[in-house]
């Protein structure tokens, strides 16, 4: 049941969201079929332009993703957010042989033609830091969020 409002309330201020941004992209059929080819079971998609790729932003398995194509349908990476449970083995190993008293703010599943990272926002001390480790728990400290 706790998914069940956690999506309807995603979904509602993702409605929200798009009703008030800009003009939407025009999205080829050859994104639309490549979205549809990967992501089949999405819904609550909204469409936007970053940086000269075209941007969806879905609901998938309770999960809010964004996915960004070339203008040739081409999927070029895949964002997702994700609960530290729901963190390979070796990645919440690592994070907490390394960081064991950190308080995960955010965490990140990247997925892309590199492979898989994880992008872990921490804060430990008062101070938050941006961690990023591979699926086999190698965690680098990339830097300090600054405020």
């Amino acid at each position: 049941m706790k998914k069940y409002f956690l999506f309807l309330a995603f979904a509602l201020a993702t409605g929200i969201s798009c009703a008030f941004a800009g003009v939407k992209p025009e999205v080829s059929p050859r994104v639309q079929h490549s979205f549809e080819k990967e992501f089949p079971k999405a819904s609550v998609i909204a469409w936007g332009e970053d940086e000269g790729y075209i941007k969806a932003t879905f609901v998938m398995n309770y999960s809010r993703m964004e996915a960004w194509f070339n203008e040739e349908g081409k999927l070029l990476g895949a964002v997702r957010n994700l609960s530290f449970s729901q963190l390979p083995l070796n990645v919440v190993k690592g994070i907490n042989n390394r960081y064991p008293s950190a308080n995960i703010i955010e965490i990140l599943e990247i997925t892309n033609e590199e492979g898989t990272t994880y992008r872990v926002t921490a804060n430990e001390m008062n101070k938050t830091m941006i961690l990023v480790s591979t699926p086999e728990g190698h965690v680098v400290k990339t830097g300090r969020v600054r405020k």
